[in-house]
């Protein structure tokens, strides 16, 4: 996670742009006050201060004042300790400045600071009688003090800067034409046109207002772009249109060099000697001639030479973003950049990278700090965004580079590495502890200590690829070191509670953006907590808005850290318990879960990581993870279409020039591997089944497991691609950027590199794998051309399942007659079983695939249960048709292969009412009709907008419903176990077929559930039923009075409606095919035949163990309830 993007506090983002418009906006040559100001913390305004002062502050000022000038007497300035001497000067006086300013009595006072414009001279090059005159010409209210004369510039300079007195050079009066003396602004006139400057915006009609008041007629007519154009943009405006040269402020720039910003290290060493030595010949002419801006230019401009920190030079374009001046520093250094950068310079190694580093980390947090605060046209004015880029790409290979270097000295040396690298490293350990523990306030100090060390060791890059890896490796680790320790005061509790929530989610996002460990999880949770409860605590401390606000922002970080840790715990039982229902089902127990927890889990996508709401192209507010979830679920069902495509392909030939660039992939796989493909394609199970698994491997997020010939992760690849997916989408615009646009680029690298497109996309994985989709979707058939099922398909051969074992239960329970298959688990012995009970039982379920109880699973589920409700009208329809989810699946119930076993009724052409039928089969089926619709792609769920369906009360999708749904799985589970349906399957008598169909042992308790299920399960086990005496070496098949005696059972122990009794024996219990007349319909007359024949039949085969004459009973019997029956009818009976 990149902390730059993070750490912006937004309520502070460039507080001199915008206080320009209470204060007037000017540009004053560099003032050691200037050096003082610190970004950590806001200065508080002083009072004016009464003329005489205090006698015993008055000695502590002087003997200051005296001790500075004396050390900058003293100070003998070279290459080298122009920099760190000239600097640690003049900050020391800055530093004592601030503290004299700050022990200063504080007041309330209304007036800015008074600006005064001086002729030739800096005031505090005047005599005093000068200065009085200036100050009363202009209006100050201040006198000079008595003794200013014998005073020091130094002390000069202070005292005005105490009294809030700032100065600017005065025009020629000659040249102006108007001045703003309470604005500091002027209209001048040049020889090929005007100047104008210290506006305090570049508006027409502001430039019209001081050309007025100049007495200057010039046509300014606004372009129509002219609301697109940046600073610059305008500004060049102004020269083409009107010969106008309009600027914000004043540049600055040295007295004796105009070029102090623009020439190398060692010349800027050389002129800190020579203006060392002409202050220390003649202090007085090196002060009249202005030499100390001189100075001050150069140990800047040094110190960004070697840090890479152009803070200074940024802040001035800034304020200023027409200088020129700043603007060819700052080119110049990025000169220096390209420099660094380019592996061919004869210095490269020995440049430090530090430089461009350091140089690329400043620019973006300027960005970030601009992208907050809605000011990235400013920044674009003053670095061009190719530059910004441009210095990125440096950075990146400079790192590539020593990266490259550091592995073949590892390679060819890890001893000598280790030994290049044990003084650093042991200092930075210890330099980072003296950060955490607070002896440094910052990590400047950890930097200017490290790169000391890299001085002192660099003796040691003697040896053939060394040279350069000591300050490259000290970059790279104080860059992790300021991560490290930033990233900790982000995360923990903020001193102000308005920015609770804002550290909230920063926790929440450094977890959530990569895979934590727990250990890590539960210390993000501990700062969370403990975020709460000092809210908590400032609570009852509040008043009015701030109070509600609070309470408000207590009530949802508590929400947020409840839901993150209940997903969370779901998700990884999930995973570590390969969806173990039992397992699973005890974390909807936990108080964490709530009906809320998807509602609060989603609500915090709605905003990025600074807040901002996510807005579309077109304006639309959206929820960034339903993006990424819409990725992820488009992504499924392409996969499972391409899958159902494979599936199809067993049946036919496989072409190795195909237009379908899978068929080409699994014809090449199994080309190169020398399989015929004519004789082993769809006909030798085992090398088909090899293909298509490498197929699914290494091509499908739902396949993806180990890694590529690369050792490359594939899942991690795969999720990669859904990143960029989700990427791409965002790319068509959003929170007002415009698609191909600078700005939005940048914007989408910002959410990249502060870990929130991670975050997200890693939310999207874990919830969809926790809502079982990667389970769901799973599975490849490979049908058997060899082996007919049934109405000329062909059976089942072999099945393509992902190795991921985190499914396996999950797809014990989606997809249960796969499961026996690939197990394999049925009739007649673990090896060598044909498994045809299995087949029989699945062949009497519904739909195409006769998937068996898909009614639980977990997508099945959330349709049925929650998204087709009527209130949401929900169209999940890809076919073309438009059709609300209820219009969707009561058209496919209709329409389902073997719905004729259930008494579904007719469906009328509105395709929202039904007529006759029972609406316990057609709720039931429903399960068989959402699954199939899933399977063939006819639904997919990238449409739902996920935070909307979680938002909303009623449907929602609470925590009943997860206990609920798990509940029936693990039932489910229990159901198809070994002990209770592959018995059956293995020994499929009555007895046991009861046993597995009863309230104790089925899936649900509920009869609306049990009652359908015996109408499809029933014929299944009449049919096995015939097959007793073959498959198992029975005596005898199941006879027909058995058959009648288990509908009128089911009938007797409330397992199928009563009103159902006579008609399933009229269905199934005829004598022949049902389209038989009479015979094929089950009546009185013809099931008692059957039956008393069929005892007829067997006392004939036992006639040897009993009477002879026990066949002729049997018909006898027959005749006799016939007669009977007749007269019950005639009797209306």
């Amino acid at each position: 996670m990149n902390e730059h993007f993070v750490a912006i506090n937004r309520q502070s983002l460039y507080p001199e742009v915008r206080e320009a418009d209470n204060v007037p906006e000017v540009v004053t040559a560099k003032r050691i006050a200037e050096k003082s100001k610190s970004p950590h913390k806001e200065h508080k305004k002083v009072e004016r201060k009464h003329d005489h002062e205090p006698s015993r502050r008055r000695e502590e000022e002087e003997r200051r004042v005296r001790d500075l000038e004396r050390e900058l007497k003293e100070s003998t300035i070279s290459t080298a300790k122009a920099v760190r001497e000239a600097t640690a000067i003049i900050e020391r006086a800055a530093g004592e400045s601030v503290k004299q300013r700050e022990a200063a009595p504080e007041v309330k006072h209304t007036e800015g600071p008074t600006i005064v414009s001086y002729p030739d001279k800096p005031l505090e090059f005047l005599s005093r009688d000068e200065v009085a005159e200036i100050f009363n010409s202009q209006g100050v209210r201040k006198s000079p003090p008595s003794d200013w004369d014998p005073w020091s510039p130094v002390k000069r300079r202070l005292w005005l800067e105490k009294n809030q007195i700032l100065e600017t050079i005065q025009f020629p009066e000659s040249d102006v034409l108007y001045k703003d003396d309470e604005h500091n602004a002027a209209v001048v006139k040049v020889e090929d046109g005007y100047q104008l400057y210290g506006l305090d915006d570049l508006e027409p009609e502001t430039v019209k207002t001081f050309l007025e008041k100049a007495g200057v007629d010039v046509d300014l007519a606004e372009p129509d772009d002219w609301r697109q154009k940046s600073p610059a943009q305008k500004i060049q405006w102004y020269k083409e249109a009107a010969n106008l040269e309009v600027t914000t402020g004043l540049a600055i720039g040295g007295a004796k060099w105009p070029n102090n910003y623009l020439v190398d290290a060692h010349t800027a060493g050389e002129r800190l000697k020579e203006l060392d030595a002409e202050k220390e010949a003649n202090p007085v002419n090196f002060h009249t001639k202005k030499w100390e801006s001189d100075m001050e230019e150069l140990v800047e401009h040094l110190r960004n030479l070697k840090t890479g920190r152009p803070n200074e030079i940024l802040q001035r374009l800034i304020r200023n973003p027409g200088d020129s001046g700043m603007k060819k520093a700052l080119e110049f250094l990025f000169e220096h950049a390209r420099e660094c950068g380019d592996s061919t310079h004869p210095k490269f190694e020995v440049f430090e990278s530090r430089f461009v580093f350091n140089l690329d980390e400043t620019i973006k947090d300027f960005v970030a700090r601009a992208e907050g605060s809605g000011q990235m046209d400013l920044i674009d004015s003053i670095i061009d965004p190719n530059d910004r880029t441009e210095i990125s790409n440096l950075r990146d290979q400079i790192n590539g580079y020593f990266k490259q270097k550091e592995k073949d000295k590892q390679d060819e040396d890890p001893q000598g590495l280790a030994k290049l690298y044990v003084t650093l490293e042991q200092n930075l350990a210890a330099y980072y502890k003296s950060l955490q523990s607070g002896w440094w306030p910052d990590i400047a100090e950890a930097e200017q200590k490290t790169f000391e060390t890299v001085a002192r060791e660099s003796h040691r890059e003697l040896l053939r690829g060394e040279q350069g890896l000591l300050a490259w490796r000290a970059v790279v680790q104080i860059e992790n070191m300021r991560r490290s320790h930033q990233a900790g005061y982000e995360r923990a509790t903020p001193l102000d509670w308005k920015e609770a929530m804002t550290n909230t989610k920063r926790n929440l996002l450094f977890i959530e953006s990569q895979d934590a460990p727990s250990a890590q999880i539960e210390d993000a949770i501990r700062r969370v907590v403990g975020i709460a409860d000092d809210l908590t605590a400032q609570i009852p401390k509040l008043e009015g808005d701030d109070k509600e606000k609070a309470e408000n922002m207590l009530k949802d970080i508590n929400e947020y850290k409840d839901s993150v840790v209940a997903i969370y715990n779901w998700r990884t039982t999930m995973e570590g318990e390969s969806m173990n229902p039992e397992k699973v089902l005890a974390t909807f127990g936990s108080p964490l879960w709530k009906d809320v927890t998807f509602k609060y889990y989603f609500k915090r996508f709605a905003k990025d990581h600074l807040d901002r709401e996510f807005t579309d192209h077109q304006g639309q507010q959206f929820n960034l993870l339903d993006k990424a979830m819409s990725m992820y679920f488009k992504r499924f069902r392409e996969e499972r279409l391409r899958m159902n495509k494979i599936e199809e392909l067993t049946l036919g030939e496989l072409d190795p020039n195909s237009a379908d660039q899978d068929e080409r992939w699994i014809a090449d796989w199994m080309q190169t591997r020398g399989y015929d493909l004519k004789k082993e394609w769809g006909r030798n199970m085992a090398h088909t089944e090899q293909a298509i698994a490498e197929w699914y491997r290494q091509n499908t997020l739902l396949g993806a497991h180990g890694v590529d010939n690369n050792s490359r992760d594939l899942l991690d690849l795969r999720r990669v691609e859904l990143r960029e997916a989700l990427i791409a989408e965002l790319k068509k615009g959003i929170q007002g950027l415009l698609p191909q646009t600078q700005e939005l680029t940048r914007r989408i690298e910002e959410f990249e590199q502060s870990g929130l497109l991670k975050q997200v996309t890693n939310n999207a994985y874990n919830l969809t794998f926790a809502m079982g989709a990667f389970s769901e979707y799973d599975i490849i058939r490979i049908w058997d051309r060899e082996k007919n099922w049934f109405g000329g398909r062909k059976r089942l051969g072999e099945v393509v399942k992902s190795q991921d074992s985190r499914r396996w239960w999950g797809w014990h329970v989606d997809h249960y007659a796969e499961f026996l298959h690939f197990e394999p688990r049925g009739r007649a012995g673990r090896f060598g079983r044909n498994l045809d009970t299995n087949y029989i039982l699945q062949k009497h379920m519904m739909g195409k695939r006769r998937n068996i109880l898909p009614n639980n699973r977990l997508l099945v589920k959330l349709i049925n249960d929650n998204l087709s409700n009527e209130k949401y009208q929900l169209s999940l329809d890809m076919t073309g048709n438009d059709l609300t989810l209820e219009k969707q699946i009561n058209q496919k119930i209709a329409n389902l292969e073997n719905h004729e076993s259930l008494d579904i009724g007719t469906l009328s052409g509105d395709l929202k009412t039904w007529d006759h039928g029972a609406g316990d089969d057609r709720g039931f089926a429903k399960g068989w009709a959402t699954a199939e619709l899933i399977d063939f792609g006819d639904v997919s769920f990238e449409n739902v907008h996920w935070s909307e369906v979680f938002d909303v009360d009623d449907p929602n999708i609470s925590k009943f419903n997860m206990g609920d749904w798990w509940f029936d799985r693990m039932a489910t589970g229990k159901a198809f176990a070994p002990n209770m349906m592959q018995r059956y399957l293995q020994t499929p008598n009555t007895k046991q077929f009861f046993e597995v169909n009863s309230d104790e042992n089925f899936y649900s308790k509920r009869e609306i559930r049990l009652k359908p299920w015996m109408k499809l399960v029933m014929p299944a086990h009449f049919e096995i039923g015939k097959w007793w005496r073959k498959w198992y070496k029975l005596p005898y098949n199941m006879s027909h009075a058995e058959k009648e005696q288990v509908v009128d059972y089911s009938a007797q122990t409330n397992r199928i409606d009563a009103k159902y009794h006579h008609e399933l024996k009229i269905k199934h219990l005829g004598w022949g095919p049902s389209w038989i007349p009479v015979l094929g319909q089950g009546g009185w007359t013809v099931r008692h035949l059957r039956d008393w024949a069929e005892a007829a039949h067997v006392a004939t085969l036992e006639v040897g163990k009993g009477s002879w004459t026990l066949p002729f009973l049997y018909i006898l019997e027959f005749f006799k309830q016939a007669f009977g029956q007749v007269q019950a009818q005639l009797a209306g009976k």
